[in-house]
This record gives C-alpha cells, structure tokens and sequence, in this order.
C-alpha cells in the first residue's frame, strides 16, 4: 500500500537519500535502481505521449530524479491539479525510470532494485504501473506497518505476485510506533506473529521471512 515506507526503505538500503518520500499518494513510476560509477537517469515515455528517451548526466540525483518519480514532488496546486485529473500523473506519461549509481549496496551484490508505486492510492494509475512491473521481478520486498497490518487487498495482490514470483521478504515498518505500547517488545511480536499467521493460513506461505 501507499505509505508504507517502501522509499525510505529503499533509500536505507542505499544509504544516501535519493528517493523522494511523502505522507500522499507519491512514487508515481518503477523507478529501476542499478549500480554505476557515475549517476546517471534514464527516462523512458509510453508511445503514445511521442517523446524520446531522455538521457541526464546529474551532479544533484535526488534532485533531478525527483521530477520523473514523484507526483507529490511538485507544488501544491499543482498536486491538487493531479488529484483532480485536470493534469495527468506522471504514472499516465512515464514508462520507467532507470537510475545508475554508486552505492555499495547495488555494487557489491549485483541486485537491481525497483521501487514501485504503492497500492491503493487514489491515482488508479499508479495501481496500473505497479501491477505491470510484476513480470521482470525475481523477488519482492513486500511491506506492511505496524500500525496497519496486512489487510484484504495486500492479500489479493499478493495472490497476483505469486504467479509470477516464489521469492519473498516481508518487511514490518515504523516499529518506532511500538514505543507508544505498553510493552513495546510485545507488541511488535504480536504484529510479527498476525502477520506470520496470515500470510500461513491466507496466502499458503510456509514459514515467510518477516
């Protein structure tokens, strides 16, 4: 789902933040991370908008990518603009967006990263673009809160990532909210334990990494 901290996760990962976070609906295009010495954006258009590829050379990568990635990147108004359909996501204009940089996360392990926009998001779009990455994944970060545990329709897409996917790590995010609990440990165990028993009894997943 949107806001589950898949970005900021991502941006853990490659220690440095280049990814663009936000609480609104944000991450509109697949954004594909891979390891290169010199960073480098590549920008792929659907067809029917007749622009080429663009090709950037960047000496500020959070912010040159930010405009090719994020729908909440922008103004206000311009986001309220967005939300209303009077101008198109960046979902509905960009087919991919392949990054190039040097992080050691991506360097040392060979892994090309895609960040995804989120599920449930009110930009049906966004939805679109995720469910059409599925096929060139060969495994999934998949992430749910703990204050919002996984719910009908992660079970659903989860059902969709399957048939394409065996490889699985579940990720249970914002534990610092635990802290309101009060016992913080055993809280965050039981979300562990529901998520685990879910994921079992629901999905057919023997023992999911968590």
């Amino acid at each position: 789902e949107f806001t589950r901290g898949k970005t900021t996760l991502l941006n853990a990962l490659l220690e440095q933040k280049i990814l663009t976070s936000d609480r609104r609906p944000n991450t509109a295009t697949c954004t594909i991370l891979k390891y290169g010495k010199i960073p480098h954006i590549r920008v792929r258009y659907f067809d029917s908008t007749g622009l080429e590829a663009l090709d950037i050379n960047t000496q500020n990568l959070a912010a040159d990518l930010v405009s090719y990635t994020s729908d909440a990147g922008i103004d206000d108004e311009q986001y309220e603009a967005r939300l209303q359909g009077d101008e198109k996501s960046l979902a509905d204009q960009i087919e991919g967006v392949h990054v190039w940089l040097p992080a050691k996360f991506l360097g040392q392990r060979g892994y090309e990263l895609i960040d995804t926009p989120g599920l449930g998001s009110i930009f049906d779009s966004h939805q679109v673009i995720t469910y059409n990455a599925i096929p060139q994944m060969d495994a999934v970060l998949f992430l749910t809160q703990f204050n919002a545990l996984i719910g009908e329709g992660e079970l659903v897409f989860l059902g969709s990532l399957r048939e394409y996917v065996n490889r699985f790590l579940f990720v249970l995010t914002k534990v610092d909210l635990a802290q309101k609990e009060e016992n913080p440990h055993e809280a965050i165990n039981k979300a562990i334990d529901f998520t685990r028993s879910v994921l079992t009894n629901q999905v057919q997943l023997p023992n999911p990494p968590i």
